[in-house]
C-alpha cells in the first residue's frame, strides 16, 4: 500500500523479535502482499490487513465445494433413515471444508458434529 500523503516517512522503531517471529511475520507480510514494514505498520495502526489475491482464489475455491456439497444435499429427496444419514455425513464433510478456512486450528475450540 502505498503512502496516501507523499510524506517521507523518516521516524525508525526498533522492534525485537526471536528468529521464529521473525519468520512468522515474514511469512504473514508475504501472504498479504505486502512489506515487512508496511505489514507491521499496518497491523500496528489497528487496520485491516485484508487478504492477498491468492488467500481470496483460495477461500473461493473453498466456498464453490461447499456450494456445491450444500446443492447435493438439496437435490436428494427422500425421508428414510439412511438417507438422513448421508445428509449427516455429507454436512460434516461440509463442516471440514470450512475449517480449512480458519486461520488456526479450530480444533481446540470447536467440538465435531
Amino acid at each position: 500500500m502505498a503512502n496516501p500523503t507523499n510524506v517521507k516517512r523518516q521516524e525508525r522503531l526498533k522492534v525485537n523479535v526471536t528468529a521464529g517471529e521473525k519468520d512468522v511475520l515474514t511469512k504473514r507480510a508475504d501472504e498479504a502482499g505486502r512489506s515487512l514494514s508496511e505489514y507491521l505498520r499496518q497491523a500496528g495502526l489497528g487496520h485491516r490487513l485484508g487478504a492477498s489475491a491468492e488467500q481470496v482464489m483460495q477461500t473461493t475455491s473453498v466456498l464453490e465445494q461447499v456450494f456445491y456439497m450444500l446443492q447435493q444435499i438439496a437435490d436428494e429427496r427422500g425421508d428414510s433413515e439412511i438417507d438422513m444419514m448421508l445428509v449427516l455425513m455429507r454436512l460434516q464433510q461440509i463442516e471440514r471444508v470450512i475449517l480449512m478456512l480458519a486461520p488456526v486450528d479450530c480444533s481446540a475450540r470447536f467440538a465435531p458434529c
